[in-house]
């Protein structure tokens, strides 16, 4: 199969992947090209399979030699190193601050479901404000991520845009980029409603959004890229990687009506999958 372009102004299709630090060149193969940012988006859905084509198994087999020298930096980079901030560095106090704060406004909303755009950007100021990220969001495909950097709503689109790690004023030497090469990764959706839920001890907050097309995506990230791709990982869930000069960015975006993402707080014994069965009954 011919490798289809990647490109916004229709220039070699495999640039896309040649420019990024730690994937694999396909430069003169007749397959789909790996992924752009392969190894950044492993980390963000570490379910998600690396699988280069046979004539390149060379290749793939002396990168796992490189891939376990990362091993150990990108488990530093997911614990939290010192000295960068309390969003890396959560003490078990913050945690549980956290927790209990998430608490408090769970136990305010009471369990209901919330739809009002006017509420729903209350909603997410105040929970931006009371855990300051440290909480758990499970997704509807089994990926997780322990915490978030901001929130972003927009009510009048109703787009919800949660950002995961935002490396925009790391330095240029710094050791994240080998993990992570582009600057932003996010998690977007149009939301159509978050339902309160109460279950035992535990209450976690579930996220539903509205249909999306491609050409609603393409709106929303394609103006001023250099370079744009959209990819369809499911029935619900599309990838976007846009290229604006140097600066990459990697969106997860769920384009179904579903209940698909949940949050709850850390630090209550919680694990993250746990939700699943909630995924399921709501869907």
């Amino acid at each position: 199969m011919n490798a289809p372009s990647r490109s916004v102004n229709g220039s070699d299709p495999h640039h896309f992947e040649r420019c990024l630090p730690g994937v694999v060149s396909h430069d003169s193969c007749d397959c789909f090209p790996n992924r752009p940012l392969r190894s950044a988006e492993a980390s963000l859905h570490p379910s998600a399979e690396s699988s280069p084509c046979r004539s390149h198994a060379a290749n793939h087999q002396r990168s796992t030699s490189r891939r376990q020298v990362l091993s150990h930096a990108g488990e530093v980079l997911r614990q939290g190193t010192p000295g960068r901030g309390s969003k890396f560095t959560p003490t078990m106090e913050r945690i549980r601050a956290a927790a209990a704060a998430f608490a408090e406004y769970a136990h305010e909303l009471g369990t209901r479901q919330i739809s009002d755009s006017d509420e729903l950007t209350r909603f997410w100021n105040r929970v931006e404000q009371a855990t300051k990220g440290r909480v758990i969001i499970d997704f509807l495909d089994l990926a997780n991520w322990d915490y978030f950097t901001n929130v972003e709503y927009d009510s009048s689109s109703r787009i919800l845009k949660i950002i995961w790690r935002n490396y925009e004023n790391r330095p240029p030497d710094d050791i994240s980029r080998m993990m992570f090469p582009g600057e932003i990764y996010g998690f977007l959706m149009k939301l159509q409603s978050v339902q309160v839920i109460a279950v035992n001890s535990i209450t976690l907050f579930m996220l539903r959004g509205y249909a999306m097309k491609e050409k609603e995506l393409a709106k929303l990230f394609r103006p001023r890229a250099d370079e744009y791709h959209v990819e369809k990982e499911s029935l619900f869930r599309r990838s976007i990687y846009k290229r604006t000069g140097d600066r990459w960015e990697l969106w997860d975006c769920h384009v179904a009506p579903l209940y698909s993402v949940a949050i709850l707080p850390k630090g209550i014994g919680a694990s993250t999958g746990e939700p699943t069965c909630f995924f399921c009954s709501r869907t």
